[in-house]
């Protein structure tokens, strides 16, 4: 059996799906040969909207697997820098040292980071100075060309993508969980090869979204038909964004991308439920949405100043069980990304698109063009718009609810391409690309 050390910041207690992606790799790495060792923070005293905690994710049996660096006192994982210059940041400081700890006791046959927070990144040199063990970087999100990212200035946005080269120039493979991020990354970094770059999709577990139904949410009605949306909304950035000040801030501000932050809030979708409404009232009748995640200001901004703000329930931060009824005794999903210019294809994928798949339940895809749209298309039960058309929203919205209507509360089989994003088949994808990799350098090195 193999042997790895897993950094990541993120880890239960913490919740949210930042952590899904690890704690499936944590849970399928023994059927793959692989013993991890996880090196990550301790729960830490504050914590942002990005960072809920979770206590049902925890698991008592890792204990003796698990080492815990503490943070710097009210500090947090999104503030630390990337680059050199964050590369003395206590936390990050104790993280290397565990590391080097961990290799000088014991045999390894690699070290895997997984990232954001991208301030993680100095790991990777600090290990390659004092280890010729490989380093596996693993990609969350596209780093530099990922467009949520705003920086200062372009020049800013220029030294991250320097950075993100030298780092993921060194390392020996890097993993990216989209085929679009893939693509742009095995373009963007000179240093790494096709076959140096793995496309491992996130996942869901395809048996939690199937059989019998957990118990029905005990605030959603029986008698409506419920839209509903799992996880966080970027309200905060759209409502910065908004009159002269925001738009002052807007374009002072760089972005990799030409995005549209209110692609992926409510706004939209708010939009398109009054249209329709106004429209053709008989189908909107019954109709209610339901925004399963952490509640924060914007987001209730942006609701309260909906004309269809009565058809609007919060939930606030549920458990990861609890996110999983609401999506299973929906009648409808809703998923939205930013907006983007035509012809240009989204780097990223929503970790909410697999589960709803897996839940055959009809989805109203507010998507631009990219993987996350091609995989809501392939479905027969999605409808997609452009995000910030409320006027195609409003049509798409319409079709969804006919389909809900007429589908009923069945449980449909899930469809035979969605398996292959199942998390036993996506943590066999990666672990196979470690092996694969690990082997190729011992054959270059004896040659």
């Amino acid at each position: 059996m193999k042997r790895a050390i897993l950094i990541s910041c993120y880890y239960p207690p913490d919740g949210g799906v930042g952590v899904q992606r690890v704690l499936k790799l944590v849970e399928h790495a023994p059927r793959c040969d692989w013993d991890l060792t996880i090196v990550t923070r301790h729960p830490p005293t504050r914590r942002t909207t990005w960072e809920p905690a979770d206590e049902t994710l925890s698991n008592e049996n890792e204990a003796g697997r698990v080492i815990r660096v503490p943070m710097a006192e009210g500090s947090s994982a999104g503030e630390m820098v990337p680059g050199q210059a964050g590369a003395k940041d206590s936390f990050l400081s104790g993280v290397i040292d565990a590391v080097k700890e961990q290799l000088c006791q014991g045999s390894f046959d690699a070290v895997i980071l997984t990232m954001p927070p991208y301030g993680m990144s100095p790991i990777v040199p600090a290990i390659r100075e004092i280890s010729d063990v490989p380093i596996f970087v693993d990609l969350r999100d596209p780093w530099a060309l990922d467009g949520a990212c705003s920086y200062s200035s372009k020049a800013q946005w220029s030294t991250n993508n320097q950075w993100m080269q030298e780092v993921l120039g060194i390392a020996d493979g890097v993993i990216a969980n989209t085929p679009e991020a893939g693509v742009q990354l095995a373009r963007a970094v000179s240093g790494l090869s096709a076959d140096d770059v793995a496309v491992v999709n996130n996942g869901c577990a395809i048996s939690a979204f199937q059989g019998a139904l957990p118990p029905r949410p005990r605030v959603m009605e029986d008698d409506r038909l419920n839209i509903v949306h799992t996880g966080t909304l970027h309200s905060h950035a759209f409502v910065r964004t908004r009159g002269f000040i925001g738009q002052l801030r807007k374009l002072k501000n760089y972005r990799v991308e030409n995005i549209s932050i209110s692609g992926r809030t409510a706004y939209h979708l708010l939009r398109a439920m009054t249209l329709l409404e106004r429209e053709q009232p008989d189908v909107m009748e019954g109709v209610r949405l339901t925004l399963v995640g952490v509640e924060d200001d914007a987001t209730r901004e942006i609701v309260d100043a909906s004309p269809c703000r009565d058809r609007v329930r919060l939930t606030g931060f549920v458990p990861y069980q609890e996110s999983i009824a609401w999506i299973r005794h929906a009648d409808a999903l809703f998923v939205s990304l930013f907006g983007l210019p035509k012809g240009h294809r989204s780097r990223i994928i929503p970790y909410k698109i697999y589960e709803y798949l897996a839940s055959g339940r009809p989805i109203l895809g507010a998507l631009p063009e990219g993987d996350a749209r091609d995989l809501v298309e392939k479905s027969d039960r999605g409808q997609c718009a452009d995000p910030c058309d409320d006027r195609a929203l409003s049509q798409a919205l319409r079709a969804v609810i006919e389909q809900a209507r007429s589908m009923g509360r069945e449980t449909p089989p899930v469809q035979p391409f969605v398996h292959e994003y199942d998390w036993t088949r996506q943590c066999e994808r990666f672990f196979e690309f470690l092996n694969r990799q690990i082997e190729r350098a011992a054959s270059s090195q004896s040659a």
